[in-house]
């Protein structure tokens, strides 16, 4: 059998949550081993490959942004264009160093596919010319693309490109087989269990020692919810897939056993309460000593089973909040959280089990005004009035391909600017650098209005909005359930692991 290579990268990353193996190429690289190919990952989301790019990045400059982000203050425009121009070429050579392994991996390792998981981001643009590259000195090569930059581009990918082969705008499991002449499954069969669990060894991952000792768990996909600013229904469909639970926890089980992962994120973006519920009664049962994080909705969540999973090591969970304004959440959100009361008892008792509650919330909405400000404050402040486990993450309205808001931009108060239409606006967004800690540089033009407001309005509208929550009600607002769970992985307070990971990850020290 021929060789085949899967490669992972999004550009350089400022989020260490994102060093953890992926799932999705692990599945694959199983499914692949199932019929006997030879498969190897080359997932360059690790801290060992992030240094090697970061340690071209200009440092004098780094240094001066860590410190301003320890301040508090405006970055140095000089420093952070300087800064940004070395990750540019920081990143150049890393890859021309990728090439080098590729070409040499081809030579001697009777490779046929290059399969590779395409993101949006500055990453694409880098993966599109190492794709030129390897197709320019070996055509023979069959090259695969697949990924969430395939599922939010669709057709407008082949403005961008246009080199590879075959092109996976789904679920890319037994589309893969298929090009392999394999026989496959159904695409949306109505459960998961007919994949095979991920494949994590040191054959496949060489360079597993090199990521977070998390793993990710592929527990359900579809969500039920069809909220109206998330294209996720529209892009993995309202059908929601699970796995059994027993099935779950035995692979839980297996890798704390076998290679000592006892920290797990459950894939689904919205777990089904009676599959949480099953497997934390599973681990229980078994008596497990593991940790696990998951994500939820407010109108699936039940308070009376907190007790219960946090025995069981639940110790994070994610939940969608995005306003207290109950018209903006009926009209303009479309999205239902049962009602304030309701949401403020089901997240008090999360943090009342001592699980970890990070909220998401959407500001400023479209056709905010001071009332529904007020709202959502009050909420807020309601919720974390005597526990603060937890956090918020405030982000500006994103108009995101595939989702209501989307199809229906004048409706929601959105338009674009002169000169964008919507496959310019993909094809802009495609390759945008989303940089975590310079956010609101990387975004200032997004191509964009809501309500006649600039994205740089609504960034300093949304700046405002996290200030308050932070200075005058002590809410944090920097923190994800992943990255909590990684703070406890390491043993250490939130706020150090989160002030060493931000240095090293500016730095590369």
């Amino acid at each position: 059998m021929k060789k085949i290579i899967l490669i992972n990268y999004s550009g350089y990353q400022f989020t260490t949550n994102t060093f953890i193996p992926d799932n999705s190429l692990a599945v694959l690289a199983a499914l692949l081993s199932q019929h006997a190919f030879p498969v190897e990952v080359l997932d360059l989301h690790n801290m060992h490959d992030m240094k090697l790019i970061a340690k071209n990045f200009h440092q004098s400059s780094a240094e001066e942004l860590y410190s301003s982000i320890q301040q508090q203050r405006p970055f140095d425009q000089h420093h952070l264009n300087r800064y940004k121009e070395s990750i540019d070429q920081a990143e150049t050579l890393y890859m021309e160093s990728i090439f080098s392994k590729i070409i040499d991996k081809i030579k001697h390792e009777d490779v046929q596919y290059i399969g590779f998981k395409l993101w949006m981001g500055r990453g694409l643009t880098s993966i599109i010319t190492l794709a030129t590259q390897i197709k320019k000195s070996f055509p023979h090569i069959t090259l695969i693309g697949g990924g969430p930059a395939l599922q939010y581009m669709q057709h407008h990918f082949s403005k961008l490109c246009n080199l590879f082969d075959h092109l996976l705008y789904g679920e890319g499991e037994y589309a893969f087989l298929k090009i392999l002449g394999i026989s496959a499954h159904p695409f949306h069969s109505s459960h998961l269990d007919h994949f095979p669990p991920p494949l994590y060894s040191k054959e496949i991952f060489s360079n597993l020692h090199h990521f977070h000792k998390m793993r990710i768990i592929d527990d359900s996909r579809g969500c039920f919810n069809d909220c109206a600013f998330c294209s996720h229904s529209h892009l993995i469909g309202k059908n929601v897939r699970t796995r059994q639970p027993r099935r779950i926890v035995d692979q839980m089980q297996k890798m704390a056993y076998e290679e000592g992962i006892t920290f797990f994120r459950f894939s689904g973006s919205n777990t089904p309460w009676h599959l949480v519920t099953a497997i934390g009664e599973e681990i229980l049962s078994r008596n497990l000593k593991i940790n696990y994080s998951i994500f939820s909705s407010l109108n699936n969540a039940n308070a009376k089973d907190f007790p219960m999973l946090s025995h069981s090591g639940l110790r994070s969970i994610f939940f969608g909040v995005e306003s207290g304004d109950a018209y903006l959440l009926k009209v303009i959100h479309q999205k239902s959280n049962i009602s304030n009361a309701h949401t403020i008892k089901l997240i008090q008792a999360a943090m009342e089990a001592q699980i970890f509650a990070c909220l998401s919330l959407i500001y400023p909405s479209p056709f905010e005004d001071s009332n529904s400000t007020q709202n959502s404050l009050q909420l807020l402040q309601q919720i974390f009035k005597h526990q603060k486990l937890g956090s918020v993450l405030v982000m500006p309205p994103f108009l995101s391909p595939g989702s209501r808001w989307w199809s229906e931009m004048a409706q929601f108060g959105f338009a674009f600017i002169d000169g964008v239409d919507q496959q310019q606006y993909i094809l802009n967004m495609a390759t945008k650098c989303y940089d975590y800690f310079f956010i609101e540089d990387s975004i200032a033009n997004m191509g964009y209005t809501l309500n006649s407001k600039s994205m740089s309005t609504l960034m300093s509208e949304c700046a405002h909005f996290i200030k308050t929550l932070t200075t005058d009600h002590g809410i944090s607002t920097n923190l994800s359930e992943t990255t909590y769970m990684l703070s406890q992985l390491y043993d250490l307070p939130a706020a150090t692991f989160t002030a060493t990971t931000t240095y090293s990850l500016l730095t590369g020290k």
